[in-house]
């Protein structure tokens, strides 16, 4: 065989190696992505990275590895992963800037994620509170509220995930346990590779320390998910979350994720039985809802949802009850001085209306943080963080206290696992209300002539053309505007409704003007009195972009102006 024959074997080999390497690679990111899209962060990370180790370095592997890190707490390789997503000079979703902020904050790079918040205000247009994320102002902050608590591990803690206590009765607690993984089957949550969670009860000491752990018997625990008890005072109705499960798994047809729910049972006789979902609006298909709480009175259930949250995060929200403890049909999103473009999570409510709550979109030490929120006395909710006790750098939630005792327990993995902590508070939360109202304004305090549209960050009310009939899609939006007119009953708000250029300029004049109406009547079916509301059209006078008469647009471009705003009057 001669050399030339040689050659050309060798480069059909190569190309053979080449081509079998970038199919191989194309059948692992598939994979990759295909784990990522049903949540299975464990996986797609590992396979993502193995893509990246072997020379992939798009932008769109960097964010959905750092999505994955992200996703299962593991900050120092999502920042490795967003700096070189921000860095790619690529036309990213400016809300990247935010979780690489939160990302260099979990890891106590707070003047960088100082920098990257104001990055991402500046690219948002939103009003810029990147200096609560400044290292003086927090640390000054977070001296204020420290040395308040007094606090040990719980007793009951095992190696494997125990978290998310509720008070059951006087002299014992529920909580969720992965200790118990099954004698024939290990089974895993493709989230983050951890066991399965079961509920169990434990006896309160005279030290407020947990002993004597049973495992529950009855209909709560299935061999999949179940987690965050919330139980009446009486002790006969339990609110708890479940993977989707009625007998079987179920998973969405598409994407294959089995997504959480809300469950209720009763106490029948000393044992848990009746377990029922609870109804929409609670539960909604394609979106989880968990982690629910009771108000003091029990007329209300606070809880958690991913529901219309573009960027994935869960959400506050709460709805009425009925005296049979069902769940009513008004619910209500908390705003946004609660609810961040990060995540908001395990809520809690003292029996001075107090709530707690975990978060990682607020300023905090690193991961999820505990939050304590009053509301003042215009109605809006002021926050504090509880300090550096019960926060640390790494994830810490569920946090419930008796008030007449001052004692409670709250979860953490701060050692490395999820476990309990019981604590004692020897001094309450400094909420300041003086100083909050003079130094940090929160975000829905309207001001003279104040757009609610932005002030809310409201996505723009629009109409179909020609038509005056309020868009399902804007029903969320009109929601926000009613429950701030809830929470500041003084406010008299102007909706001013608008037409794109096309038609004569007598109909559009009148079709605005039924637009104006058609919003108002929406806000007064919603339970805001008809005097605090009140409607204008403007026809095509004022147009937002150069869509006027004779001029071509695109149908995107028309729909700009077809719209609706909202002014504070007073």
């Amino acid at each position: 065989m001669n050399f030339k024959k040689l050659q050309i074997i060798f480069i059909f080999l190569l190309i053979f190696l080449v081509v079998n390497g970038i199919y191989a690679q194309s059948k692992k990111l598939q994979k990759a992505d295909k784990m990522y899209e049903r949540l299975a962060f464990a996986e797609s990370g590992k396979l993502y990275q193995e893509i990246v180790d072997e020379g992939n370095s798009s932008p769109e592997i960097y964010r959905k590895l750092g999505d994955s890190y992200y996703f299962n707490a593991n900050y120092t390789e999502a920042v490795k992963s967003y700096s070189k997503l921000i860095t790619s000079q690529q036309n990213i979703d400016p809300e990247y800037y935010f979780r690489y902020a939160q990302a260099l904050n979990s890891v106590d790079r707070r003047a960088e994620a100082s920098a990257v918040m104001n990055n991402y205000y500046s690219k948002t247009n939103k009003k810029d509170w990147s200096d609560s994320w400044s290292s003086d102002k927090f640390q000054n902050e977070l001296k204020a509220q420290s040395g308040r608590y007094t606090i040990k591990p719980a007793e009951i803690n095992s190696p494997f995930s125990d978290f998310g206590t509720a008070f059951l009765g006087k002299d014992k607690i529920m909580y969720a346990s992965a200790k118990d993984t099954g004698i024939i089957v290990k089974r895993t949550h493709k989230w983050n590779d951890k066991p399965f969670l079961k509920l169990y009860t434990a006896n309160v000491n005279s030290q407020n320390g947990l002993e004597k752990s049973v495992r529950i018997k009855g209909a709560l625990n299935t061999k999949y998910h179940q987690s965050s008890p919330a139980i009446t005072k009486d002790g006969k109705t339990i609110y708890f979350t479940r993977n989707n499960y009625n007998g079987k798994l179920i998973r969405d047809a598409e994407s294959g994720i089995s997504y959480l729910k809300i469950y209720s049972a009763k106490n029948i006789d000393g044992e848990w039985k009746e377990v029922k979902e609870l109804a929409f609006p609670v539960n909604m298909e394609n979106f989880s809802s968990a982690h629910p709480a009771l108000s003091p009175d029990e007329s209300e259930l606070y809880f958690v949802s991913d529901r219309n949250n573009k960027f994935g995060n869960s959400d506050l929200y709460v709805i009425d009850l009925k005296k049979d403890g069902t769940a009513g049909t008004n619910i209500r999103k908390l705003g946004d001085e609660i609810n961040t473009l990060g995540g908001e999570t395990f809520p809690f409510v003292d029996s001075s209306g107090i709530l707690y709550f975990s978060s990682d979109g607020h300023p905090g030490m690193g991961g999820w943080d505990v939050f304590a929120a009053k509301k003042d006395n215009n109605g809006i909710y002021q926050l504090v963080n509880l300090g550096n006790e019960i926060n640390t750098k790494d994830d810490d939630f569920a946090y419930i206290i008796n008030q007449d005792t001052k004692r409670g327990y709250f979860s953490s993995n701060r050692s490395g696992n999820d476990d309990i902590y019981s604590f004692i508070e020897n001094k309450p939360p400094d909420f300041n209300f003086n100083k909050k109202t003079t130094e940090e304004p929160t975000k829905i305090v309207p001001v003279a002539k104040e757009d609610l549209t932005e002030t809310l960050q409201l996505d723009k009310i629009y109409f179909d053309f020609n038509s005056y009939r309020i868009r399902e899609s804007s029903k969320t939006e009109l929601n926000k505007v009613i429950e701030v007119m809830k929470q500041r009953p003084t406010i008299i708000v102007k909706v001013n409704s608008h037409t794109d250029s096309r038609g004569r300029d007598d109909y559009n004049m009148e079709l605005s003007d039924k637009r104006a109406k058609s919003t108002v009547n929406y806000i007064i079916k919603g339970g805001i009195p008809s005097d605090r509301i009140s409607g204008e059209g403007f026809g095509e006078k004022m147009l937002v972009n150069k869509c006027e008469n004779g001029i071509y647009c695109t149908e995107k471009e028309h729909q700009k102006n077809r719209r609706s705003e909202f002014l504070i009057e007073n």
